[in-house]
């Protein structure tokens, strides 16, 4: 198309609610530009839950990726409770041969779920989430029955990336953003180091995934 096709909410982070839904960090976007028979052109890739692939025009030698990680999502409970961070944003120029095959991936947002029991029972039990397409991470949580730390953590946006059809490695990443967790605010996915929760997960590098610290764990792509 003549310009870029990117849904509304893109790479947002999710908010703390009751309303599970509304706590669904933004889906990812990949956009590539290229010239093509001297007119500009934007392929732009929503989220699927697939990978997606493109094939390189005729004649088309140069492209221009742009890539949105998603959102990390937010608590399922309102107050005082963790938003998921932003996700990351990553652009550059690759030589391309007509024909060629790339593989597009275009994260998934976070959260948009209640966590389910893993072991225990109750406020004494352990609960986890489900991890997000594009490697985000999945929230957990424990707590004893004082503390009803049950569904208090968000899992993280999943990255949005591209790599040559059948390569393990990516060409471009865009990260996506941390889960929200109990009373700490997810991470966001930008910049050449994501940014560190409020406390817990801690954002990853050019070369690294994000770790996380404590006995608290944060969602994290």
């Amino acid at each position: 198309s003549a310009s870029p096709a990117c849904v509304s909410g893109v790479g947002v982070g999710g908010t703390n609610s009751a309303t599970v839904a509304s706590t669904a960090g933004g889906n990812g976007c990949v956009v590539i530009k290229y010239v093509d028979a001297g007119v500009v052109t934007y392929e732009t890739f929503n989220y699927t839950g697939v990978d997606q692939s493109w094939t390189v025009p005729s004649g088309v030698t140069s492209v221009i990726f742009h890539l949105l990680g998603a959102g990390g999502g937010g608590v399922p409970i309102s107050g005082s409770y963790g938003d998921g961070g932003g996700g990351g944003y990553a652009t550059g120029t690759y030589t391309v041969s007509s024909g060629q095959v790339l593989t597009v991936i275009v994260g998934q947002g976070g959260g948009g779920e209640l966590l389910t029991l893993r072991s225990g029972s109750g406020t004494n039990g352990c609960y986890t989430g489900t991890s997000t397409y594009g490697g985000g991470g999945r929230g957990s949580s424990c707590g004893g029955a004082s503390q009803g730390y049950n569904d208090r953590a968000a899992s993280g946006g999943g990255r949005s990336a591209i790599r040559l059809s059948g390569a393990t490695t990516d060409l471009a990443t865009a990260a996506g953003g941390g889960g929200g967790g109990w009373q700490r605010d997810g991470g966001s996915g930008g910049g050449t180091t994501g940014g560190n929760a409020t406390s817990g997960g801690q954002g990853g590098t050019q070369s690294a995934g994000g770790t996380t610290t404590g006995s608290a764990t944060n969602g994290s792509a």
